[in-house]
C-alpha cells in the first residue's frame, strides 16, 4: 500500500545562469501523460519544482533551452534535488540521493550504446551486439552500486529499466523488417508473455514499448493474416486475453485498438467500432476508457463529408496564391494527401523511394497525389520543392497557412509526419493514416478501394 504523501523539491542551483527552460515529466506510457511540467525562467517564474509523492517514481528531466538529452531520475518521497548545467552540456544533480539522479548521465558517457540494425550483418549478429551492450550496461550498474550510495530499491528499479530497454531495442519494429522476423521465428523463443504479465512497471515506459514490439512480432510469426485485417486484430486481442492480466492487459487492448484505428479504412470501421464497444465494458482505468471513446469519435469521420471549416481552410500554392482545400479537391479522382515538410528527412526519403510507384498508380488508377507542407518558411519550402522536382514534386504543392494549421491538424489527427490520408472520389476519408506510398500495403489499400 502507498505510504503518506511527502513533498519533494527539485531546485536549480542559483549559480546556474545558462539553463532557461526545463521539463519534468513522468516516465510512463503514452496514455498516462497527465504529469508534464515545463518551467521557463522569467521575472515571475523560476526553474524550481515542488510536488508530492507517496511512492518512489521514475521521472524524465531535460532542458530545451539549451537543448540537453532527456535523463531518467529516480526520486523518493521527501527528496530535495539541486541541479545545474555542466560544461559537457549535461545536467548534474546534487542532494542526499544524488547517486539516484546522476546514474543515467554517467551511463550515457560510458560509450555503451546499442547498435543499429544492419541488414547486411543480419538479425543474429544484431542480437549478439545488443546482448553484449546490455551486459556492459548491467555491469556498469553493478560497479556504480559499489562506488556510490544507492538504495536497494533504486538498484532493483534500474535493473528493470535496463532489462526492458534491452528488450525494446532487441524487438525494435521500426528497425527490424517484418520479413526478417518472419523468416527467423527462433529469434523470439527466449522471450515470452511471462516477461510482460506484470503490473508493477507503471513508471517504466520501456516496459510498454517492449510489450508493443513483442505483440507486433509475435503476431507476424504466429498469424498469417494480412496486417490491419479483421483477422489480425482478432488474433492480437485473443493473445492479449490469454496471456496478460490487470492494468497491463488493459493497456495492451487499448494500444492494439488505437494502432488498428490509425490504419483502419472505411470498410472495417464498423468491425473496429464493435470491438471498441465490446472492450469498453471490460476496461476499468479511466485513461484507457477515454482513449477508446476517442477512437469511436474518430471513426465517425470516415466515409463522411469533410466539414465546411476544413474545406474552407486556406493553403498557398508555389506561385504564392491563396487557395481553399475545397478548390484543391475539385476533381473526381481518388486523392492521397501527403503531409510533409522540407526539414523532415523521413518525408523526403519516402518521396524519393515512392517515385516510381506513385507514377504507376497515378496513371493506372487515376490517383492524384497532393503535397501539403507544414513548413513555416515559404522560401525553404519552395527550395526543397525545386530540389525534388525530378521525383514528381513539380505539381500539386501547397503550404498550409498558420490559420489553417490547427484546423487541419485537429481534423486529420496530425501528430507527426510523414502522414498520408486517402480520400475517395467523393472526397470522403477512406483511410486517415495510410501506409507509405512505396509499400506493398499501400497498393493493396488502393486495389481494395477500387473493388
Amino acid at each position: 500500500m502507498p505510504g503518506n504523501k511527502e513533498s519533494i523539491h527539485i531546485q536549480i542551483d542559483k549559480k546556474d545562469k545558462i539553463l532557461n527552460t526545463v521539463i519534468l515529466e513522468e516516465f510512463q506510457n503514452e496514455f498516462f501523460n497527465e504529469f508534464s511540467k515545463i518551467k521557463s525562467k522569467s521575472e515571475t517564474e523560476n526553474l524550481d519544482f515542488e510536488l508530492t509523492l507517496s511512492t518512489p517514481k521514475l521521472f524524465r528531466f531535460y532542458s530545451i533551452k539549451p537543448q540537453t538529452a532527456p535523463l531518467l531520475i529516480f526520486i523518493q518521497p521527501g527528496d530535495s534535488v539541486y541541479y545545474h548545467l555542466a560544461e559537457n552540456n549535461s545536467i548534474i544533480f546534487e542532494g542526499k540521493n544524488a547517486s539516484h539522479y546522476n546514474f543515467f548521465t554517467k551511463l550515457n558517457y560510458s560509450g555503451y550504446n546499442y547498435p543499429l540494425y544492419n541488414e547486411k550483418e543480419g538479425i543474429w549478429k544484431f542480437k549478439e551486439g545488443i546482448e553484449l551492450i546490455h551486459k556492459k550496461r548491467m555491469a556498469f550498474l553493478e560497479e556504480y552500486e559499489k562506488t556510490n550510495v544507492c538504495s536497494h530499491l533504486f538498484v532493483k528499479r534500474i535493473k528493470e529499466v535496463l532489462k526492458y530497454e534491452y528488450l525494446n531495442w532487441s524487438l525494435n519494429r521500426f528497425m527490424i523488417p517484418k520479413e526478417v522476423m518472419s523468416n527467423n521465428p527462433k529469434y523470439l523463443e527466449v522471450i515470452d508473455f511471462k516477461l510482460f504479465d506484470r503490473n508493477d512497471q507503471e513508471d517504466n515506459s520501456y516496459f510498454y514499448l517492449a510489450l508493443v514490439n513483442y505483440l507486433h512480432f509475435f503476431s507476424i510469426i504466429n498469424d498469417n493474416s494480412e496486417a490491419n485485417s479483421k483477422q489480425k486484430l482478432e488474433f492480437q486481442l485473443s493473445i492479449i486475453d490469454k496471456n496478460l492480466s490487470g492494468m497491463t492487459r488493459e493497456y495492451a487492448i487499448t494500444k492494439t485498438l488505437s494502432e488498428y484505428q490509425k490504419r483502419v479504412n472505411q470498410e472495417n470501421q464498423d468491425f473496429l467500432r464493435k470491438s471498441v464497444i465490446k472492450n469498453l465494458t471490460q476496461i476499468k482505468e479511466k485513461k484507457y476508457r477515454q482513449a477508446l471513446e476517442l477512437i469511436t469519435q474518430k471513426l465517425e469521420a470516415l466515409g463522411t463529408e469533410l466539414p465546411q471549416n476544413v474545406l474552407k481552410s486556406r493553403l498557398i500554392d508555389v506561385g504564392g496564391n491563396s487557395i481553399t482545400l475545397e478548390e484543391i479537391l475539385n476533381n473526381n479522382d481518388i486523392k492521397v494527401i501527403d503531409f510533409w515538410a522540407s526539414w523532415c528527412a523521413p518525408c523526403i526519403n519516402e518521396i524519393k523511394k515512392s517515385y516510381q510507384s506513385r507514377n504507376k498508380l497515378a496513371i493506372e488508377k487515376k490517383i492524384t497525389f497532393l503535397y501539403f507542407s507544414i513548413d513555416k518558411s515559404q522560401e525553404k519550402w519552395k527550395r526543397k520543392v525545386a530540389e525534388l522536382k525530378k521525383f514528381g514534386m513539380e505539381k500539386n504543392q501547397y503550404l498550409i497557412t498558420e490559420e489553417a494549421n490547427s484546423v487541419l491538424a485537429s481534423y486529420f489527427s496530425i501528430s507527426s509526419i510523414p502522414k498520408y490520408v486517402i480520400l475517395n472520389e467523393s472526397n470522403k476519408i477512406y483511410m486517415n493514416n495510410a501506409p507509405s506510398p512505396s509499400s506493398e500495403e499501400f497498393e493493396k489499400v488502393i486495389i481494395k478501394l477500387y473493388k
